[in-house]
């Protein structure tokens, strides 16, 4: 996330959730919940502790795949990635779980950058198609609190 270039996109969220660190860091490091929380995301394959393989919906219904590796990762604080080479879509990005005092509210921020294929182009066209990526996971974190608030976020049901 360091290294940007013209073309790049940027994703800047975070929530505050009544739920411990520790339990809303386990959903997220099961990479395979993912497509349940993540709107866009319609498979993540979990090819090792630290590779995965992503598909998510792209523009126009396309499906845009990448494999992806885990750089970072600090059990209840923090998980960060990288897309590898030649990937679809060029991304890292980190989810980090700020423990509030008492541990009984998290705040989770999501950070991410990107490079949409076509560069600017299609991050363009992404967003006349309402595929405006700060707004999904706006929508997703908050329906992610709620779910997992009610209780009924469950390993494989939102």
């Amino acid at each position: 996330m360091n290294e940007h270039t013209e073309g790049w996109g940027e994703v800047d969220q975070s929530i505050t959730i009544a739920r411990p660190a520790q339990e809303l860091y386990d959903i997220w490091r099961d990479l395979g919940s993912l497509p349940h929380i993540l709107s866009h995301v319609k498979l993540v394959r979990e090819d090792s502790p630290t590779q995965s393989h992503w598909i998510v919906e792209g523009p126009l219904g396309t499906d845009i795949a990448w494999d992806s590796v885990i750089t970072q990762d600090i059990p209840g604080k923090r998980i960060s990635w990288r897309s590898v080479e030649d990937a679809d879509v060029d991304n890292a990005g980190t989810v980090e779980f700020n423990a509030a005092p008492g541990a009984i509210y998290t705040e989770m921020r999501v950070r991410m950058s990107y490079r949409p294929p076509a560069g600017a182009v299609g991050k363009a066209i992404a967003a006349l198609f309402g595929k405006d990526p700060n707004g999904q996971v706006e929508d997703d974190l908050q329906k992610f609190k709620e779910n997992v608030e009610a209780g009924t976020f469950g390993r494989h049901a939102v």
